[in-house]
Parts: C-alpha cells; sequence; structure tokens
C-alpha cells in the first residue's frame, strides 16, 4: 500500500502568504478608492457590501488557481515518486545481489528473490521475522549493537554469521545502509566457501607446524642418540688409541692426534648446539621462564646482541605446545632483531595478566613499515607470518607494533585455561 505523500509546508505557506497580502492589499486599495470616489456614507456602506461579495469572487478565483497549482506539481511529485520506486522495486526483483530490508526494531519488511534463495526460507514467511532470527545465539548481541550502529553511523559493513531455513550456517558479507530514521537496507554477498577454504589452509598450516615440531623433536632425538654415541664412542677410542702408542709414535703423530681430539669437540659442541636449537631439553625439562634465560644467554653469547630479560616470578607453566609456541616465536623475534634491527639492544618481558600470559619482545632499532614488509623476493614477511601462525594454532594471539626509526615491539599473548 502507498504511503499517503508528506505535505509541502513550504508551498502551503507560500499559498497563505499570498492570500494574506492579496487580503491586505484589497483592503487597503478599496478603502482608498471608496474614500476618493464619494463621501456619501450611505453609499460607502453599499459599496462595502459589494466589495465583499467581489472580494469573495476575487480570492475564490486566486484559491483555485494557487491550489491547482500545488495539485498539478504534488501530482506530477507523486508519479516520479510512483516511478522511481517501480524502477527500484524492478532492481532489487532482479538484482543478483540478496537485499534484505529491514526497520528500526528489527523487523524484516521486504527481502528480494535472492535473499530469500541465500537464507533457504520462503520469501512471503521473512517479513514475519526479525534479523536476530537469521543469527546464532552467541552472535545476537553483537549483530543488535552493529545493527543499531548503522542509523547512528549512516552505513556499516562487515562479516557476519547466518543461519539458513535448514539449519546451515554461512559466513556472509554484509553491507547496510540507512534508507530513512526508520528504514535500512542490507546487501548480503556469501562468503563461506571462502571461509572454509581459509580455515582448511589455516588447519593445513596448523598441521605443518605439529609436523615440523616433531620432526625437530624426532632429529633432535636421533642426533642424541645415533651421532652422540657415536661421537662419544670416536673420542674413547682415540685416548684409548693415545695410550696404546709408543713414546716414539706419538711423538711423531701426537700433534695430529690431539688436533683430531679438538676437531671432535667442536663437532661434539656444534650437535649439541644444533640438538638445542631443534629441540632444547630445558625447555621440556624446565619450562619456558627457565628455556628463555638458557636461550638468551646462549644468543648474546654467540651474536653479540644485549638482551635484557625481565621474567618476573608469577609467569605460570602451560602446556608443552603452547610454550613449545612461544619458544619459537622468542628465536623469530630474536633473528630479526639481529637482522634487521642495526645497532641495537633488545628487552624481554614476561607477564601474568588476569586471563592470559604475555611475552613481549621489543628493541631499539630502526624499525620499518609494516605496510611494505611483504617481499617475496627478500623472504621478508614469512617470519612474521610464521609466528602468528604458531601462536594461533595454540589458541594464542601475536600483535606487531613498528614505526621506522622508532623500533619494534612483537607482543604474544596467550589464554589461561580456567582451573
Amino acid at each position: 500500500m502507498e504511503s499517503a505523500p508528506r505535505p509541502n509546508r513550504s508551498a502551503i505557506l507560500r499559498i497563505v502568504l499570498i492570500y494574506f497580502l492579496f487580503g491586505l492589499l484589497w483592503v487597503w486599495g478599496t478603502d482608498r478608492a471608496v474614500e476618493h470616489f464619494t463621501s456619501d456614507l450611505a453609499l460607502r456602506r453599499e459599496l462595502d457590501t459589494g466589495k465583499a461579495a467581489l472580494f469573495f469572487v476575487a480570492t475564490s478565483l486566486l484559491l483555485y488557481q494557487l491550489i491547482g497549482r500545488y495539485t498539478r506539481q504534488l501530482e506530477a511529485a507523486q508519479q516520479s515518486r510512483r516511478e522511481s520506486e517501480s524502477m527500484l522495486l524492478r532492481y532489487r526483483e532482479s538484482a543478483p545481489v540478496p537485499v534484505v530490508v529491514a526497520d528500526r526494531d528489527g523487523m524484516i519488511a521486504e527481502v528480494n528473490p535472492a535473499a530469500a534463495e541465500l537464507l533457504g526460507r520462503d520469501r512471503n514467511v521473512l517479513p514475519g521475522m526479525t534479523i536476530l532470527d537469521l543469527v546464532p545465539e552467541e552472535d545476537r548481541d553483537m549483530v543488535q549493537q552493529d545493527f543499531l550502529r548503522v542509523f547512528q553511523q549512516g552505513h556499516l559493513a562487515g562479516q557476519y554469521r547466518l543461519v539458513t531455513g535448514s539449519g546451515r550456517v554461512l559466513w556472509v558479507s554484509v553491507h547496510a545502509e540507512k534508507l530513512s530514521d526508520r528504514m535500512i537496507a542490507a546487501f548480503l554477498v556469501d562468503n563461506t566457501d571462502q571461509r572454509n577454504a581459509e580455515q582448511t589452509l589455516r588447519s593445513y598450516a596448523h598441521r605443518l607446524i605439529e609436523v615440523k615440531e616433531d620432526l625437530r623433536k624426532r632429529l633432535a632425538a636421533d642426533l642424541h642418540d645415533e651421532i652422540g654415541r657415536d661421537l662419544t664412542a670416536v673420542g674413547m677410542n682415540l685416548s684409548i688409541i693415545g695410550k696404546s702408542l709408543s713414546e716414539e709414535t706419538r711423538m711423531q703423530i701426537g700433534v695430529r692426534l690431539e688436533d683430531t681430539r679438538r676437531l671432535l669437540g667442536q663437532i661434539h659442541r656444534s650437535v649439541r648446539s644444533i640438538m638445542s636449537e631443534l629441540r632444547p631439553p630445558v625447555l621440556d625439562e624446565r619450562g619456558f621462564q627457565e628455556a628463555l634465560v638458557w636461550y638468551v644467554d646462549e644468543f648474546s653469547a654467540r651474536t653479540g646482541l644485549a638482551v635484557r630479560v625481565d621474567a618476573g616470578t608469577d609467569f605460570p607453566r602451560l602446556e608443552s605446545r603452547r610454550e613449545l609456541a612461544l619458544f619459537r616465536v622468542l628465536q623469530e623475534a630474536l633473528n630479526n632483531v639481529w637482522k634487521h634491527a642495526g645497532d641495537s639492544s633488545a628487552t624481554i618481558t614476561l607477564a601474568r595478566l588476569d586471563r592470559a600470559a604475555r611475552m613481549c619482545i621489543s628493541d631499539d632499532g630502526i624499525g620499518f613499515d609494516p605496510q611494505r614488509s611483504w617481499d617475496p623476493q627478500l623472504g621478508s614477511g614469512f617470519g612474521l607470518t610464521i609466528m602468528r601462525e604458531r601462536m594461533e594454532a595454540v589458541g594464542g594471539s601475536l600483535v606487531l607494533s613498528t614505526t621506522p626509526g622508532a623500533g619494534t615491539t612483537v607482543v604474544a599473548e596467550i589464554e589461561l585455561k580456567e582451573e
């Protein structure tokens, strides 16, 4: 049903003003004319009667013209509006993009065929539902807040979950526009396949991390059990050989024998270092906090980078896979400081929050532009992506903040499970 057109107040005011001015000029002009025509009071009264009758005729004609003109303008505006609404209706009906129109209370007013098809619901039933009926119960508070924000801001865009008539949950990109003080229109794009593909890729990435860590652990164990054992055996054999040599033979090959022992010790230390990088025993035996202190000492001795640690005393023990994720982030972040931060130092802070464990790694180096950090030719950007994926795989998060010339800060957080 077409709503009644709102009156044009300015047109009505113009009619009233014209009528008032005409009446004022009529009274003043006719009074002056009668006074000039005659001074006979009886004749003046007769002329006043005729003057009044003539006034009603003149004003009636004037009002007829003014109201007729206003009516024609109003009819033309109504016709233009009907044509626009008809065009909009045809567009909405034929548009491939799902469109949902709702009022300020969230009640669905109209949907086009594409929206009914996307939602898997009868088009005639949807107008009796609310927007909140289309979203999962756990999302309704958020959707309600965003819905009201459309009327405040005029528009809103975001990703939301919608439930179809069959119970299937869709991920939908929504662009909502305010139509009036009472109505909004929402344009929907189904992103379910894309979201599922992204989730599958994340699952593969997390699984790849798990496989990589398992390979690291197995390789470290093999190095310890096989290479480490063999190196120890070689060292023992060298000692036995050295003791069994005659004095003359020892003088001839003693230098070579000592050089071999020295090289063997160097190889042994290298293997132990590789084992520690692959899977440091201290992490499994004593936890992340002590593993951090050990690694920082080793890293500083190897690279010369000054690193200050503020570990506190209340940092909690976490699950093995969570502590391992933090340790890998620590390794990657310190390597980035050493490679890219220039002549700088780093500070590592561990803290226990109300519901999370936090590690913050900051440096006073040259920083960088995060918008230009991804360069496939240089290989940059992969480290940050891997760190984020590691944290996401254990239910954590990673945030990087940096600006050119102002250093870099990496914050890794893991939510603590309720005891």
